[in-house]
């Protein structure tokens, strides 16, 4: 079966989501699925981008058997949005 997981964060970020999402990944690519994720670059608290990640629009990258497309996205600081 081909999945496709659509999330705004994924490893090497930390947090609840990345920490949960990642097993089930492995999980589904360990039963021989085909899957792919299309997630934003990844980000240090604070906002600040991953060093391989910086001045990228657009990467493609494989983790543990999954096929990883990242996409650069704006964000802003919390409860300033407009």
């Amino acid at each position: 079966m081909r999945i496709l997981i659509v999330t705004q964060i994924f490893l090497p970020e930390m947090g609840a989501l990345a920490n949960r999402l990642y097993p089930i990944v492995r999980q589904l690519v360990a039963a021989g699925h085909e899957v792919s994720g299309s997630y934003g670059h990844a980000e240090l608290p604070g906002r600040n981008r991953l060093p391989e990640y910086r001045g990228k629009r657009f990467l493609r990258e494989r983790i543990d058997g999954c096929t990883v497309i990242r996409t650069a996205y704006f964000t802003t600081p919390r409860n300033q949005s407009k």
